[in-house]
């Protein structure tokens, strides 16, 4: 959990940043060369929507494709054919752009379309999109037939890193169901996400799990898969109006982030709790974040009056998570409420948005013209700088501190590729395009290598700098794919401040860090382009104590500030049901301890042993005496003086109360279930051990 120290939305003047960032700015700093392009199409729409780079530089690539495309760029030949109605494709190339295989998924007169591919530590590829009909989803000689169960039904698949077919599975029900994100995590899970309606079976099994939307509308889904295809859990997430889960990213502890968008209010707790989020307007971003388990941890939303969604996702190494997307009019990125809102310049606007591990917010910044301009993908280099990239049409900003230094797009929308530092200042951007409608939908990098991968129309200059490299489409949209090598004259230095939360890590280069101190990390570039960082880190605690007073625990912070509070029983390391205040009423003997939250932080009180809660005799002193004890449902109680006797059941709630006079008084504890209460005689006593039975 990282606490940044500097404003939530970045104007100031920017940085020298790191490595691949640090190395142009359009000026004499560095260039920008392009080493490889590529388009891929024939006279039908054919598109690109998802690209990754594996551990060894190789680039997967998948979309779809409306015709027959011949997928090797070398004087050879594959060709793809499709049936008009757009089949699904997955091709590798390596570092140099080189064919390694192409795979299409042919459907009959129904469309399979991709939406999303993840490699896992062992090369494997995973692909997922939706399908209608019946289609052989095994790119080989063999046949492994799926059909929907409705108009569309969500599928995944895995090919190995030799392009070998190894299982594929189907999920829906009667209606349309979507698949849109896919991830792999440190255990080589598969989780993927999307929306559905209606009901939808996510166990490819014999067995069933069934998640049932909420009205009319499709509520999104997030489902985990083991690497052979078995359902590990799947979770409904949403309301009553659409919501969609479009992205998802994970950590290396496993944990699961999805972002996407929802109407209305949406409850993002899978379980028996609640944890509604309410949109400001039409649809808002959502970021959530689940256990490995698939247990609810927390969730945000971001937006305003206007519809504003959340494309895509990614984490760099300290556990911050980027989104990227649109939003219209005006958008609270902060779910604190105490950052400025995003203003759109006319129509859509792109955004970026970095929030820390406990789900508060860095930074958020936006750029756009008039018109429509979408971010549509978001990475990570190597150093911890954010790439981004979409379209854009107009003259575009992307520069936060100087507006007036804009890219002008050729045709009704051109491609931007775009680079912040961790802390949202801008370094670069630079556009491709041509006449027509281009959009990028994959970027990446390795080491000093930039990828990137869309469609576009018509002719496109692949070429950032004043040099031209021209590739024409065969008629409608085609694919296309790029590779770039950022080179610079200079070393730069950056010096950062950053804080983190007291028993988290921060990771600087080869360092992890735990301590606060003033360090130093050289990053080395085989191009010339080192960095140095110069690191101030702070750590960030929330210290709390527990005092007592009679039978009330109470948490004594030790920071400015209002903490959250979660009570924990020391002796079964688990959280005390529903004790959620400052205070906390003694039940039983035991070791108690408070867990504090405080702007994404949290810390835990050391314990505090409770030995001397009353278990004896129903006798608080020589002049108030109660029995028998167990009861049966009739008790009587002996007082010399007047007083009020109230009891407690196990969680602390009071259940019965009476205020008695002095000498003998009977009390009809009827109405009470079997069980163990605890009775108070006054303020002043402790309370005493009750134990009701039944015949």
């Amino acid at each position: 959990m990282n606490k940044k120290q500097l404003p939530p939305f970045q104007v100031a003047a920017k940085l020298l940043v790191l490595c691949i960032c640090s190395l142009l700015t359009q000026s004499s700093f560095a260039q920008l060369s392009l080493n490889w392009g590529t388009g891929l199409g024939n006279i039908n729409q054919d598109f690109s929507n998802s690209m990754v780079v594996d551990a060894t530089g190789n680039i997967y690539i998948s979309g779809y494709i409306s015709d027959t495309v011949d997928f090797d760029p070398s004087v050879n030949q594959l060709l793809l054919g499709s049936d008009m109605a757009p089949d699904a494709f997955l091709a590798k190339y390596d570092p140099s752009g080189n064919l390694i295989w192409a795979k299409h998924i042919e459907g009959s007169t129904m469309p399979v379309f991709s939406e999303d591919i993840a490699v896992d530590s062992q090369g494997d590829v995973y692909l997922t999109g939706y399908f209608g009909g019946t289609v052989d989803f095994d790119p080989g000689t063999a046949t492994s037939n799926l059909t929907a169960s409705g108009p569309f039904d969500v599928y995944l698949v895995k090919i190995d890193a030799s392009g070998n077919f190894q299982w594929a599975h189907n999920f829906g029900g009667p209606s349309a169901d979507f698949g849109y994100g896919l991830a792999t995590d440190a255990s080589d899970h598969v989780i993927i996400t999307g929306y559905y309606l209606g009901s939808a079976d996510f166990d490819p099994s014999a067995n069933t799990a069934t998640l049932n939307s909420v009205g009319n509308s499709p509520d999104a889904y997030l489902a985990k898969y083991t690497s052979s295809g078995a359902l590990v859990w799947a979770n409904s997430l949403g309301g009553s109006v659409q919501d969609q889960g479009n992205a998802i990213a994970t950590d290396d502890q496993d944990n699961i982030y999805v972002t996407g968008f929802f109407g209305s209010s949406a409850d993002f707790d899978p379980s028996a709790g609640t944890a509604n989020l309410t949109s400001a307007g039409a649809a808002d971003i959502f970021l959530a974040k689940y256990a490995p388990n698939g247990n609810y941890v927390w969730a945000i939303g971001a937006g305003g009056t206007d519809d504003d969604k959340s494309q895509d996702i990614t984490l760099d190494d300290n556990g911050n998570i980027y989104i990227a997307g649109s939003f219209k009019a005006t958008a609270q990125f902060d779910p604190a409420g105490s950052a400025s809102a995003l203003v759109s310049s006319g129509d859509k606007d792109l955004f970026l948005a970095k929030y820390r591990s406990g789900g508060s917010l860095a930074w958020a910044l936006s750029a756009g013209s008039s018109t429509t301009d979408i971010a549509n993908a978001v990475a990570i280099d190597s150093v911890g700088n954010v790439l981004l990239s979409g379209s854009f049409a107009g003259a575009v900003g992307f520069d936060p501190s100087n507006l007036s230094n804009t890219l002008a797009s050729l045709g009704s929308s051109d491609i931007f590729m775009a680079c912040y530092d961790s802390l949202g200042y801008y370094s670069w951007a630079y556009s491709i395009g041509g006449t027509g409608e281009d959009e990028s939908y994959g970027i990446t990098s390795k080491g000093s290598t930039l990828y990137l991968a869309g469609s576009y129309e018509s002719t496109m200059d692949i070429d950032p700098s004043s040099l031209t490299s021209t590739i024409s489409s065969a008629g409608n949209k085609d694919i296309f794919m790029a590779s770039y090598t950022i080179s610079c004259l200079s070393v730069s230095t950056t010096n950062l401040k950053d804080t983190i939360c007291k028993g988290d890590s921060y990771v600087l280069g080869s360092q992890t860090l735990r301590q606060a101190g003033s360090y130093t990390e050289v990053f080395n570039a085989s191009n010339g382009c080192d960095s140095i960082v110069n690191l101030e880190l702070a750590i960030d605690s929330v210290p709390v104590s527990v005092s007592r007073n009679a039978t009330v625990l109470s948490a004594v912070p030790g920071v400015s500030g209002t903490p959250s509070y979660q009570w924990i029983d020391c002796d079964t390391q688990t959280e005390i049901n529903g004790e959620t205040n400052v205070d906390y009423t003694i039940t039983a003997n035991g070791n108690y301890a408070v867990v504090a939250t405080l702007n994404g932080c949290s810390d835990t009180s050391a314990c505090y042993s409770v030995f001397d809660f009353s278990m004896g005799e129903m006798q608080a002193n020589k002049l108030i005496r109660m029995f028998p004890n167990p009861t049966s449902g009739e008790s009587t109680v002996e007082a010399m003086e007047p007083l009020t006797l109230n009891i407690f059941n196990t969680r602390g709630q009071k259940v019965y109360s009476v205020a008695l006079g002095a000498g003998k008084s009977v009390l009809s504890l009827e109405h009470l279930s079997a069980g163990i209460y605890y009775v108070h005689f006054s303020e002043k006593e402790l309370p005493l051990k009750l134990l009701v039975t039944r015949p």
